[in-house]
């Protein structure tokens, strides 16, 4: 009985998750970050690629929350077809490999590293390409984990050195939504991991709307 409950509990919290992340928070956040990136950029008359960079990385963290919400949510959409589960190129894994590479690119610009700007997207779509061609992508979850990983710490350390309130947002909500990694999405472990959603989605929003700012005079971008 307590195990069917929390059971039920924790299906209940990890649909409304997806839901309020797909079809609220993650439009909020991109709308918010698009309007203050052509403010700008109108502003300026030219264009701020630490905020386009932000941008594009929330825009591919939003298309994977949505190939999670399809093949968990809707019938006719299975997970093979969304790759939730799959350790091969899928929709959901393009995403998520998209985003932990343009991570690396963001701490690329913020030391302007002219030389390593867009290596690791060169490197995932040549993963890609060797996966048209050859239907194998032995090599994509080492290197979105190991991209992942040392976006977390490139940015975390740019950050605090350079007092960044843009890449020390980005650093803490990709922690936190890895941390979901960790989580089964059943029983105890699904309302953990659920909580964790609802807390990354929380703070994306807090991060889009320019109120986390843990650093009044920045050294970098914000």
């Amino acid at each position: 009985m307590h195990q069917g409950f929390l059971e039920l509990f924790s299906n209940l919290l990890q649909s409304l998750g997806r839901y309020i992340s797909v079809f609220i928070v993650f439009p909020l956040i991109v709308s918010i970050l698009s309007i203050r990136f052509i403010k700008e950029t109108r502003k300026s008359k030219g264009i701020n690629y630490i905020r386009l960079i932000i941008l594009c990385i929330f825009l591919s963290v939003f298309w994977v929350e949505i190939w999670e919400l399809l093949g968990n949510e809707i019938p006719f959409v299975s997970l093979e077809l969304s790759g939730f589960e799959s350790e091969d190129f899928s929709f959901y894994n393009f995403g998520l490999g998209l985003a932990v590479s343009l991570g690396l690119v963001l701490g690329a610009y913020l030391y302007r590293i002219e030389t390593l700007y867009l290596t690791s997207v060169f490197v995932f779509f040549g993963l890609f390409v060797i996966f048209l061609y050859t239907g194998t992508s032995i090599f994509l979850m080492p290197f979105i984990y190991l991209c992942g990983i040392a976006s977390l710490i490139v940015l975390f350390y740019t950050g605090v050195k350079l007092k960044d309130n843009g890449a020390l947002g980005v650093a803490i909500y990709f922690f936190i939504m890895f941390l979901t990694l960790f989580f089964d999405e059943t029983g105890l472990m699904g309302i953990i991991d659920a909580l964790i959603t609802l807390t990354y989605s929380a703070f994306g929003i807090i991060f889009a709307t320019g109120h986390f700012t843990p650093f009044k005079e920045t050294g970098g971008n914000n």
